[in-house]
């Protein structure tokens, strides 16, 4: 038992080694910055501090998307509820952390100025599909002008 336990070890040490070098290899070590404290994504409850989601709902986002130039404008903005997939820790957050929260190609789109009156249609068509039964009536009944704003390439 004790040769296997030493076999292991050894096995495991090699490949955290060889870990540890392809991170280094595809520079996935440089840090973005520093996170003071542990943030769960789903082990405290919203409103508690250490709640991720609520730290990127009412810290992240605002200091994103609040210009002081464009503070006066509504905004909408909209994030798939998957796009966060784990924990963040207290301490340096890493390329390699970034890919292991959210393991996508995180690009953001800006629409400076689109009407309030199709904007507010965003979400449900979002929800459904192109093809899709729409599920709000006006949309449903054939409001040509925002499903034509919607499905522009």
């Amino acid at each position: 038992i004790q040769i296997c336990i030493h076999l292991i070890r050894l096995l495991a040490e090699k490949i955290s080694n060889q870990v540890t070098q392809i991170r280094h290899e595809l520079d996935l070590t440089s840090t973005f910055g520093c996170s003071p404290r542990d943030y769960y994504l789903s082990r405290a409850p919203y409103d508690d501090k250490a709640s991720f989601p609520c730290l990127i709902i009412q810290d992240v986002i605002p200091s994103v998307i609040l210009q002081d130039a464009r503070r006066s404008n509504p905004r909408i903005f909209l994030m798939n509820s998957g796009q966060l997939r784990f924990d963040v820790f207290k301490g340096p957050f890493t390329d390699d952390d970034s890919f292991i929260e959210a393991p996508f190609q995180n690009t953001f789109q800006f629409l400076p100025s689109v009407p309030y009156h199709i904007a507010k249609y965003t979400l449900s068509i979002l929800n459904t599909g192109k093809l899709a039964k729409r599920r709000d009536p006006e949309v449903d009944s054939g409001n040509k002008s925002v499903l034509r704003y919607f499905s522009r390439g």
